[in-house]
C-alpha cells in the first residue's frame, strides 16, 4: 500500500514538472475526488498562455483544494514576464 501511495505522489510530481505554463492547458470540468467524496465541479477562471508571440486568456477549470494543480498565469503581465520577456540566465 505504501508503494502505491509513493508511486502516486511521484507521478503527480513528475506530471507537474513537465507542464509548461506558457502553453494552454486543457479545461477540467471536475476536480479530483477526496476521501471517497464524489468529484466536484471546477471553478471557471481565466488564465493566460502564449500564442503567436503574445499572451492571451483562455478558460480553465480551477480546483481550489487540489494541491497538485499546476500554477498557471492569472495575469497577462505574469505571462509576458515569464514567456515573452524571461529574465536572462
Amino acid at each position: 500500500m505504501r508503494l502505491l501511495a509513493l508511486l502516486a505522489v511521484c507521478t503527480v510530481v513528475a506530471a507537474a514538472e513537465i507542464v509548461d505554463p506558457c502553453k494552454r492547458q486543457p479545461f477540467r470540468g471536475r476536480c479530483p475526488s477526496k476521501n471517497g467524496e464524489s468529484p466536484k465541479r471546477s471553478q471557471f477562471v481565466l488564465r493566460y498562455y502564449m500564442r503567436n508571440g503574445e499572451c492571451v486568456s483562455y478558460p480553465y477549470g480551477h480546483c481550489p483544494n487540489d494541491g497538485s494543480e499546476i500554477q498557471l498565469y492569472r495575469y497577462k503581465e505574469e505571462c509576458e514576464d515569464a514567456c515573452i520577456n524571461p529574465p536572462p540566465g
